[in-house]
C-alpha cells in the first residue's frame, strides 16, 4: 500500500488515523443511504398530508352549517374547508359531528330539495370564494372569537345582518 504524498514535495504524508476498512466504508455508505431515505420519506409524508381528501359527506356538513340554501355561502364555506385541508388541517366542520346528521339533513332536504343540489355544486367548484380564509364564524349570531384578533379578516358575507359570516385567514 502506497502512502499519499504532498504533490509539491513528494514527501509521504502520514495520517494519525488508520485508513478505514472496507466494512467501515460500507457502514458509512449504508448510514448515508438510510438518512437520505428517511429525509425523502419525511418530505413525501409532508406533501401527502397537505393533500387530504374532502370528506365524502361534506355536502351534508354544508347543509347542517346553514339551511338557508345560499350558494355564495356554501361556496365560501367549501373554500374554507378546501383551504384547511390543503394546509393539512382538520376540515373544521363541527356540523359533521352531529349524531343526528343524516336525519337532520334528510329533514332539511325534504323541506327544501335545492339544498343538496347547491351544496354539491359548491363542493365541485375549484375557485376560492373565501379569499384564502381558513376560519369562519357566524358572527351575526355568535360573538367574534377572541383568538381571531391576531389574524386578518378577509371577507364578510351579509354584513350587519343576523346572517353575517366573517372569514379569517390564519397564519
Amino acid at each position: 500500500m502506497t502512502h499519499p504524498t504532498k504533490w509539491w514535495t513528494g514527501v509521504p504524508v502520514r495520517s494519525y488515523f488508520p485508513e478505514p476498512s472496507f466494512y467501515d466504508r460500507a457502514k458509512t455508505y449504508m448510514i448515508g443511504v438510510l438518512l437520505a431515505t428517511v429525509i425523502i420519506l419525511l418530505i413525501l409524508i409532508g406533501t401527502a398530508r397537505a393533500q387530504i381528501a374532502m370528506p365524502a359527506n361534506l355536502w351534508k356538513g354544508l347543509v347542517a352549517e346553514s339551511t338557508k340554501g345560499d350558494l355564495t355561502e356554501y361556496r365560501c364555506i367549501a373554500s374554507v374547508v378546501r383551504n384547511r385541508l390543503n394546509k393539512g388541517m382538520w376540515h373544521g366542520l363541527v356540523a359533521l359531528k352531529r349524531k343526528d346528521l343524516d336525519k337532520f339533513v334528510s329533514r332539511e332536504v325534504a323541506h327544501n330539495p335545492r339544498l343538496e343540489v347547491l351544496a354539491k355544486q359548491a363542493i365541485q367548484e375549484e375557485q376560492d370564494y373565501s379569499n384564502g380564509a381558513t376560519y369562519y364564524e357566524h358572527t351575526g349570531i355568535y360573538p367574534v372569537p377572541s383568538w381571531t384578533k391576531k389574524i386578518k379578516i378577509v371577507k364578510v358575507l351579509f354584513a350587519g345582518t343576523r346572517d353575517e359570516i366573517t372569514f379569517w385567514k390564519g397564519v
